[in-house]
């Protein structure tokens, strides 16, 4: 009788322990379904790290809300993802601080040519106060965190060691008023294609390059057409996290809340991820046969000169420029 007792309780606590456990379908409670953008293909360490963020989202609220991360731009572009966030019909986006300029001119700043000496430079401002306070004030939408989005750098059919060998070729960059200056000034013509179609445009002569992160170049194989890439490094912007401004009230205070822990989660890990990523990348796009440039002090400083008087048409932001400036990495 003592070892059925013994066995009965046995029960009784595992009974408990699962119930614990269950899903919001088995007990009746409300499941919330959230959808994120994303333009980056399957396996890209974003795509991944947004994939970790809808994980994490999906354990910490015992699976009361779950996140579809739609990759590959199957929900469009970043910018018609920025508009949907704003206007309250998609949940969720992974975008650049490159497309925000076009909706809250407060990301300017963190693209301006070469304002990041390095990517532990611009973490240690994303991090600090004055990088929280960009997200904070994002308009028209709550930005949740950062993400790693590497270095940009060009990339080309022909090989180039500084500004003049840019001087009247074509490249696509994206929607930005800061990149179309910057092309200007390096002699250079812009156009602002999708980015699944730089391939087709090198390849059939219409453009001569581009430029994006050296993921991103391997992941859309335009090594193949564009088999120079430079590591001249103009931007090190990040990438974020944004939610519509109605999700707080959708999800409740303690699910948004866990949301926001988690992408300041997603946002510590995909740093890990680019790490790794990165590397392998290097180390295959060199047994493929791509020729990695690295310019040589000159021809940095070249770079940097000739993109300096960009700044002069930005004199309201001189304040939070001199503060990245002055950063400690």
């Amino acid at each position: 009788m003592k070892c059925l007792l013994q066995r009965l309780g046995l029960v009784i606590l595992l009974l408990t322990l699962f119930g614990c456990t269950q899903s919001p379908e088995e007990t009746g409670e409300r499941q919330i379904r959230l959808t994120l953008a994303e333009t980056q293909v399957a396996g890209h360490p974003i795509t991944r790290s947004m994939l970790y963020f809808a994980d994490e989202v999906y354990t910490e609220t015992e699976g009361r809300v779950s996140i579809k991360v739609s990759a590959a731009g199957e929900e469009g572009t970043e910018n018609s993802s920025i508009a949907r966030v704003r206007n309250g019909e998609l949940d969720l986006a992974r975008v650049s601080s490159v497309s925000m300029t076009e909706y809250s001119p407060n990301y300017i700043p963190l693209t301006l040519p070469y304002i990041f000496g390095s990517r532990e430079h611009m973490w240690a401002f994303a991090r600090s106060e004055a990088g929280r306070d960009i997200l904070e004030n994002t308009e028209g939408c709550e930005a949740l965190s950062w993400v790693e989005n590497g270095a940009r750098c060009f990339y080309s059919d022909a090989p180039i060691y500084s500004p003049q060998d840019m001087e009247g070729k074509t490249f696509r960059i994206p929607i930005s008023d800061v990149m179309s200056e910057l092309l200007r000034a390096y002699g250079a013509k812009v156009t602002t294609v999708d980015l699944s179609a730089v391939y087709n445009s090198v390849n059939e002569g219409r453009i001569d390059g581009a430029e994006n992160d050296i993921i991103s170049y391997d992941y859309f194989a335009n090594d193949v057409v564009a088999p120079y890439y430079t590591l001249n490094c103009h931007s090190y912007a990040p990438s974020l996290i944004i939610a519509s401004s109605s999700l707080k009230d959708k999800l409740g205070e303690e699910d948004y809340n866990i949301l926001c822990e988690c992408a300041l989660k997603a946002e510590e890990r995909s740093v890990e991820l680019w790490d790794e990523t990165e590397a392998e990348v290097l180390s295959s796009l060199e047994e493929r046969g791509v020729t990695v440039i690295e310019p040589n002090e000159e021809q940095m400083r070249l770079f940097k000169e000739y993109a300096s008087g960009i700044y002069e048409d930005y004199p309201e932001y001189k304040d939070i420029i001199e503060q990245i400036r002055t950063i400690e990495p």
